[in-house]
């Protein structure tokens, strides 16, 4: 297929925004133009154009990779100032497997696993604040995306609150299911977890929003494709 403005050759339409004008060289047409040609789309099929804006699976799998590996560094500086080293270094790590060693020691292991929940929870917290406040986490600002809403516009704090809680909800059942000796619970926080992960792979799909977009009635954008 041939873009009628650059003439670039494309295996198929989907490099292309309109039937003949291909995405790069329809970014660079002035505003009225691309009114005019949605105008013309909606028309013959009647579509949401913001579609055509919303960043794709592999850029936001891109900005969660940068979130993963820094939060992790701060997970981990996180527990060295915590004191976690000092517990660790009383145990006998060859009386792990030793029933009667670990009841005997069971104030010190609940007192790890205290150290190492609370790390998380500070980790989850940095996550958390810009992703609601600032509408996107410190990997979609490192790559200049940003969530909006569905049609381009800015989210309100109801929305990004939905879809934080959407997409983290097995991560705010973490600790519960762990402390509270409730089957259910561990089974709820497996549901969540292979439903998120199943549920990013929605953005995929042409609309690019994953699940947890689709509840909240937002997408990721480019920084330079939002509307004000």
């Amino acid at each position: 297929m041939k873009c009628e403005k650059c003439g670039n050759e494309y295996p198929s339409q989907y490099f292309f925004t309109t039937p003949t004008i291909c995405t790069e060289c329809f970014k660079r047409l002035p505003v009225e133009e691309q009114q005019r040609l949605f105008t013309q789309l909606q028309y013959m099929n009647p579509v949401d154009e913001s579609t055509f804006f919303r960043v794709g699976f592999g850029l936001r799998f891109g900005a969660a990779f940068i979130d993963i590996v820094l939060l992790y560094i701060v997970y981990l500086i996180a527990l060295k100032f915590s004191g976690l080293e000092t517990h660790l270094e009383s145990i006998d790590r060859m009386q792990l497997f030793n029933q009667a060693y670990i009841l005997a020691n069971m104030e010190i292991f609940y007192e790890i696993i205290r150290i190492a929940i609370t790390a998380a929870l500070f980790t989850f917290l940095i996550l958390m604040i810009p992703e609601i406040l600032l509408a996107g986490s410190i990997g979609k600002f490192i790559l200049k995306l940003r969530i909006a809403s569905a049609n381009r516009t800015p989210a309100g704090y109801y929305k990004l609150i939905i879809r934080f809680l959407a997409k983290h909800a097995w991560f705010l059942v973490l600790a519960p299911a762990y402390f509270v000796k409730a089957e259910f619970l561990s089974w709820l926080f497996i549901i969540l977890f292979l439903s998120t992960i199943v549920g990013c792979f929605y953005a995929l799909s042409p609309k690019a929003q994953a699940f947890h977009d689709m509840l909240a009635g937002t997408a990721v954008f480019r920084t330079r494709d939002l509307l004000k």
